[in-house]
């Protein structure tokens, strides 16, 4: 879990740096001819512009007359779609597009570290999730909440932002009861984030009501990126083989992807997840055990589906309250009086 302890106002030292181009250039940009494989010559690769955008800070919204911040969550879904933009940006130009396919620089690494293993299989370029409203101002302090776990071990290959999007939100149109343990610990998770829900596995305890009068189910209100944009899996399962050079191949589309989006809280699932993202963060403080600061601090959560103690699938977790809620908590509070 990451906390970024800075204003919105303040600009990250990774924040994209130029004023963005008009919106529909990126489908002019994309193209639609058929997929080929490999990566495409330097006079027809496609142009990664998502360095360019900028974002506008969200408005918190007017202030009351006792100028005390105003309580409540705001969405800004205009700034999301930008986001969206710029990500759908890098992935066509860096991971995979209709166009030119899975041209990933680390594809050959990643398939040659499985080569000595037998009954695997490799599933390619799984993509990113930004639901609509993931841009929140929380009073006057801006919320943007991004889940990393390890991979997603589906047998689904080559899919886009937008893809990937529609897939995860999938979820909102299945019970609490229906959902997979991985999808249960998110909605945990969720609640703990955003503020201001109960834990519960009703559907009324995962509406977010925005003090506009929106209300966004949680699932709209967050981003979700794993740590491996490629599975590798035993064959017919969804049990992860995937060796350290994968993780360490894609840490480079995870800190792109960190940039654009800029969280401000991070929840990392998986231990190693968390290993590998705090080797690659620099700790400013620990405050806790698993809750860090810094411009992206880090801790690290077990997984929801973790088969032992330690799993956070259902509200009679002791992992849940004992670990997960005050973690979560504690990082909130440290923001909201940083």
């Amino acid at each position: 879990m990451l906390r970024g302890l800075e204003s919105v106002a303040q600009a990250l030292p990774f924040a994209p740096r130029q004023e963005a181009p008009p919106e529909q250039e990126s489908a002019q940009r994309r193209g639609t001819a058929p997929p080929a494989e490999g990566r495409p010559s330097d006079s027809t690769r496609l142009t990664d512009r998502s360095q360019d955008l900028v974002f506008p800070v969200p408005s918190p919204g007017a202030r009351p007359v006792d100028s005390r911040p105003p309580i409540g969550l705001l969405a800004h879904p205009e700034v999301t779609r930008r986001r969206v933009e710029a990500l759908s940006d890098y992935h066509d130009c860096n991971i995979y597009s209709e166009r030119d396919g899975f041209i990933c620089s680390s594809r050959f690494s990643c398939r040659d570290s499985m080569a000595k293993l037998t009954g695997c299989s490799f599933y390619e370029a799984q993509g990113a999730t930004v639901a609509p409203y993931y841009d929140l101002v929380e009073g006057d302090r801006p919320l943007r909440v991004m889940v990393v776990p390890m991979e997603t071990g589906a047998d689904q290959i080559r899919f886009s932002v937008e893809k990937r999007t529609a897939e995860t939100l999938k979820a909102k149109r299945l019970s609490f009861q229906q959902r997979n343990p991985h999808m249960k610990g998110v909605t945990f998770a969720l609640q703990l984030a955003l503020g201001g829900l109960e834990l519960g596995d009703t559907p009324e305890s995962e509406i977010v009501r925005c003090r506009d009068g929106r209300q966004v189910h949680l699932f709209d209100a967050f981003a979700m990126v794993n740590s491996a944009l490629c599975s590798a899996v035993k064959t017919d399962t969804m049990a992860s083989v995937a060796r350290p050079q994968m993780r360490e191949n894609c840490m480079k589309h995870l800190l792109r992807t960190i940039e654009i989006l800029q969280p401000t809280l991070l929840i990392s699932q998986g231990v190693g997840v968390g290993k590998v993202l705090g080797d690659h963060f620099a700790i400013d403080r620990w405050h806790a055990d698993g809750v860090a600061a810094c411009h992206v601090g880090e801790v690290g959560l077990c997984h929801p589906s973790v088969r032992d103690r330690r799993n956070w699938s259902s509200l009679g977790s002791s992992y849940l309250q004992q670990e997960v809620r005050p973690r979560i908590e504690l990082a909130r509070r440290l923001d909201v009086t940083s």
